[in-house]
């Protein structure tokens, strides 16, 4: 079943099951209604049966009952019902005397059934009670109470008329919820059109981009539309960041192409004079060959760097808490024993962060290794390492070298992005985007000012330890 017609059945069946409870409901409050007012329309008859005896009443039945004891000429026992003010049925009447004798209102009519629960009212162990019976195939309503002479008094009136009218509100009510649940199918039919439509076209766009690979096709959407606008905006997004990371993944293999080309291509050239020089030129062949360890060696670093990039997030079993002051410490040492002549000025208070410490000591390191390659040769470099109020542990690095433009500082974390002052110089442009790649996976940021003496300033800012 297509999720069109899913939901036009499933909004057809809410309908037909409100319409049912509707219906059942609006039923049975009627048909307790009529029948309420039957009962009370009873229970006002019964007091007036026996006590109508002026005028506007009817005589119905005139029997002489022999009184045990008495003279056998008898009694007049008279058995009245009121007749209503402008017409109608006046009830049905019928008296159980304690001898077990039966009067009814009219001599021709049939008699009321008599059950033993009539005889307990006649005796006083039951109270008044109401009851359906059936009498020659009429239904009735029957009010049974007890009478004034040890006898039980039972007055009834013909439902006929309230169960025809039940009955024919039971087929105004179904033809209702028919006609309901077809009304409701055809609004759902239409309301399902234009609600899947944005679904429809979702479909459509994912079946495109995944049969042509076209990630530039977009859906029209609101981000601050419905629920289904949304989702298109997600969508578009969704399509955006892909467009993105396919554009930055065939970059990443141009540029990894064109500065793997140069170490490769010194190494082969090498490689082929290592092969053309004769064994007894060894001067030559040592050149040769520590030339092409120093570029193996060069490429080695950088497809390192690019395996580093590539890495969506630290291994876990990897993360620990780290001192960032003494990892920042380690790091200034080793930087030293690579630039004796450079200056380092460190300044640390101690810091706890929570990461891995490789990848945190690779972008210090970093960091130091490329204030030294733009600063001057005696330096001085600063090394700052502190905790601010935003629970993040900062690393500053100032060198004195020609800084960054402030219209190149965006630029300066990206792979392989060189300045045009750097450009002459050894490397392969991957450092800072190496810093970058590690502050962001550990959920931090990198930024590029000026130092406070000239020349640039890189900041590292990584959270705090939750421990810290």
């Amino acid at each position: 079943m297509s999720f069109r017609r899913r939901l036009v059945v499933l909004s057809a069946g809410a309908v037909a099951a409100a319409v049912l409870v509707a219906s059942v409901a609006v039923y049975f409050s009627v048909r307790s209604t009529l029948r309420h007012q039957v009962d009370d329309s009873l229970r006002s008859l019964a007091p007036d049966v026996r006590q109508a005896k002026g005028p506007g009443t009817a005589l119905f039945e005139r029997r002489t009952i022999a009184v045990p004891g008495g003279p056998q000429t008898g009694e007049t026992f008279s058995l009245q019902v009121p007749q209503p003010a402008f017409g109608g049925a006046p009830g049905y009447a019928q008296i159980l005397t304690a001898d077990g004798n039966v009067f009814r209102s009219t001599s021709s009519g049939p008699t009321l059934p008599v059950t033993q629960a009539t005889r307990d009212v006649a005796s006083g162990r039951r109270a008044p009670f109401l009851a359906d019976e059936h009498v020659n195939g009429v239904h009735l309503r029957v009010y049974t109470v007890r009478g004034l002479a040890d006898d039980a008094l039972q007055v009834a009136r013909p439902l006929t008329e309230v169960d025809a009218s039940l009955h024919r509100l039971l087929w105004i009510l179904l033809a209702v919820g028919m006609g309901g649940v077809a009304l409701a199918g055809g609004f759902g039919l239409l309301v399902a059109r234009g609600t899947i439509r944005p679904v429809k076209d979702l479909t459509e766009t994912a079946e495109h981009v995944t049969a042509t690979q076209d990630l530039s096709r977009r859906l029209p959407a609101d981000p601050d539309g419905d629920e289904l606008q949304r989702l298109g905006a997600s969508f578009n997004a969704m399509l955006g960041a892909l467009d993105e990371s396919r554009a930055a993944q065939r970059q990443l293999v141009a540029d990894a192409s064109h500065e793997l080309r140069t170490p490769l291509t010194s190494v082969l050239t090498n490689v082929e004079l290592l092969a053309r020089l004769p064994e007894s030129d060894g001067e030559d062949r040592e050149a040769a060959l520590a030339a092409a360890t120093a570029q193996l060696r060069e490429l080695d670093v950088l497809v390192d760097d690019l395996v580093l990039l590539a890495r969506p997030e630290p291994p876990v079993y990897a993360i620990e808490d780290i001192r960032l002051d003494m990892l920042v410490d380690e790091a200034v040492q080793r930087a030293r024993s690579h630039a004796p002549g450079v200056r380092f000025d460190v300044q640390t208070s101690p810091v706890v962060v929570r990461g891995v410490a490789a990848q945190l000591h690779r972008a210090v390191g970093n960091l130091l290794d490329n204030a030294v390659k733009h600063g001057p040769p005696e330096g001085p470099v600063a090394v700052t390492v502190s905790a601010n109020g935003d629970r993040l542990g900062d690393v500053v690095v100032d060198d004195r070298g020609p800084g960054i433009p402030p219209e190149e500082r965006a630029q300066a974390f990206e792979r392989f992005w060189r300045s045009d002052e750097a450009r002459g110089l050894p490397g392969s442009g991957l450092g800072l985007a190496i810093v970058r790649h590690v502050a962001e996976i550990h959920g931090g940021r990198v930024s590029a000012d000026t130092a406070p003496g000239g020349g640039a300033r890189l900041r590292m800012r990584v959270p705090l330890s939750p421990t810290s």
